[in-house]
């Protein structure tokens, strides 16, 4: 399976491939891929913070704030399994679906 595109949003994106996951492993890993990088981004945050202490100014704060706070309601809303709007669905419907055995075909 290759991807051909990843497009990024300000709430979500899309990831383009030409065929769809061959195996259930795959899927949860194509399917969660983002929900890890947004636990990773905040682990990372919280890491630095908690070694280096709060932020020394406004802009690497208000960094610190998008990578915990906004990124948690992010992740949030990323992994309730529902259908957003326009045919488009969050990661945590898709891996819903996977979990459940469900077949992927236009989701």
């Amino acid at each position: 399976m290759n991807v051909r595109a990843i497009v990024v949003a300000g709430f979500g994106g899309l990831c383009f491939t030409e065929s769809q996951p061959s195996s259930r492993p795959r899927a949860l890993a194509l399917y969660s891929g983002g929900l890890i990088a947004q636990i990773l981004l905040f682990a990372g945050t919280l890491v630095l913070v908690s070694a280096f202490g709060n932020p020394p100014n406004v802009f690497l704060s208000s960094l610190a704030l998008m990578f915990t706070l906004i990124n948690a309601i992010m992740f949030i809303g990323n992994a309730v399994p529902t259908r957003v709007g326009s045919g488009l669905v969050t990661d945590g419907y898709l891996i819903w679906r996977v979990l459940r055995g469900d077949r992927l075909d236009g989701a």
